[in-house]
């Protein structure tokens, strides 16, 4: 396994382009560039469409990852691309630990479900607090708690995905006469 020290040049000027579009919070690098339907960051190189996080795992590991392997990231976040976060492990090893957290429970699994959608369907303050979260230059996991919302619902508002700014297509415009 690779340090990120341990790259060639072209490796880490590549590395550091990936980074270039992450912004930091906590101790992950969160992605901020094109992302699959699924939320995971993809990027368009000669005219393909690759993951980001196994071309980082790959880089890392120094070699291809092998069939049934998979590039995850040991905070769960689909959108960090740290590279102390980025290891590779099979797709049983994955269905292992997501059933360790809990994440197979469909008790468990309501439970979570039902807790997003009461932390993302109200706002409190409503468009006026989403204004602030996105002046906020606090990393999202200390914002969200101060608005009773998740740490993924504040880049979602930052994001412009949530919480959308919609303006009248006659807004300035004026009177007429």
């Amino acid at each position: 396994m690779k340090k990120i020290e341990e790259l060639s040049p072209n490796e880490r000027a590549f590395v550091e382009s990936i980074y270039a579009q992450c912004t930091e919070e906590g101790d992950c690098l969160i992605w901020g560039g094109r992302v699959t339907s699924s939320g995971y960051p993809r990027i368009w190189i000669d005219g393909k469409n690759l993951m980001v996080r196994r071309l980082l795992v790959e880089l890392k590991y120094d070699r291809p990852l092998a069939s049934g392997e998979i590039a995850a990231s040991k905070c769960k976040d689909p959108l960090c691309l740290c590279w102390a976060h980025a290891k590779a492990m099979t797709t049983a090893e994955r269905r292992a630990e997501t059933g360790a957290d809990g994440g197979y429970s469909s008790h468990t699994k309501g439970l979570r479900i039902s807790i997003s959608h009461r932390k993302t369907a109200k706002l409190e303050g409503g468009e006026e607090s989403a204004v602030a979260i996105r002046m906020d230059s606090r990393a999202s996991h200390v914002v969200g708690p101060d608005y009773g919302i998740s740490a993924s619902m504040v880049r979602k508002i930052r994001r412009g995905v949530a919480w959308k700014t919609i303006q009248s297509p006659f807004a300035g415009l004026g009177a007429r006469a």
